[in-house]
């Protein structure tokens, strides 16, 4: 279900003082699955990195462990890796491993991963050349419970960018719903996956330089695309508290933004 105040609860209650939001929000979802939904397994993968350099956070590294040792019963799990720099899994590799626990058919896994990567570029390519955000790509193609409906044009000439990793940007609990709400400002809203990964890779360039972490290009790489885009009047960069590596992105894209005097704002979900 959509995170609300129980789950939020549930999961604060069992992990860390220290845990970022986002941790604790999954582990509130867990806690759910384990007592109303009967869940056979939980969806709970170890990314380390995807491109070798660009590192996801420690606890995303461990959240198979996390959710183990925390979660009393906690359902099973199915806890791929993907560490492709340390121990050279890629993500191929890792979800054809997990398509053994469901078949030992290589070539119905193969077609299986294959399909799927078609699919996720259409979607990804679908969000780019319309602008559209991921509820609104996930409406058009399956509707549903999705966003269904694009929003009307904006009747102010306001664009502002919203960046920063989806779980930020489309909990409407945890960030209490910031893109309708700027929408109904008459705000026209733009996102991170609006941007080409080659924009993005460029828009890391122009603000930290190299791409550190799982999360860069949503992040540095969307705020630096927007900061110099003429047609953006300024940038909100989405973090959660307690979270290293979007407070180490977040600030150095305030003295890029400073320098360039733009507009920008970091909101922090607490």
């Amino acid at each position: 279900p959509p995170t609300n105040r129980d789950l939020v609860a549930a999961g604060a209650k069992i992990v860390a003082a220290v845990t970022c939001l986002p941790i604790a929000v999954y582990a509130g979802h867990v806690v759910w699955l384990r007592d109303q939904a009967n869940a056979d397994f939980v969806f709970a993968p170890a990314i380390r990195n995807l491109v070798n350099g660009a590192f996801h956070c420690a606890k995303f590294q461990a959240l198979p462990d996390i959710l183990k040792a925390t979660v009393p019963d906690c359902p099973p799990l199915l806890d791929i890796e993907i560490d492709l720099e340390r121990r050279k899994i890629s993500e191929s590799q890792a979800f054809h491993r997990l398509g053994r626990r469901f078949s030992w058919n290589p070539l119905k896994i193969d077609r299986a991963w294959e399909h799927a990567c078609e699919v996720d570029r259409a979607y990804r390519e679908m969000m780019v050349s319309r602008q559209l955000t991921y509820p609104q790509a996930l409406g058009q193609l399956y509707g549903g419970e999705w966003e269904t409906e694009l929003p009307p044009a904006p009747s102010s000439p306001l664009t502002v960018g919203v960046v920063g990793p989806p779980y930020n940007l489309y909990d409407t609990y945890i960030n209490h719903d910031l893109i309708t709400r700027l929408r109904d400002l008459g705000v026209r809203v733009v996102t991170s996956e609006m941007v080409s990964p080659q924009d993005a890779l460029a828009g890391v360039q122009r603000t930290t330089g190299q791409t550190l972490w799982f999360y860069e290009n949503a992040m540095s790489g969307a705020a630096g695309h927007y900061l110099l885009s003429p047609e953006v009047d300024g940038v909100i960069a989405v973090l959660a508290f307690t979270c290293g590596p979007d407070s180490a992105m977040v600030e150095t894209l305030t003295r890029r933004a400073h320098t360039l005097q733009r507009s920008f704002m970091g909101l922090v979900l607490d």
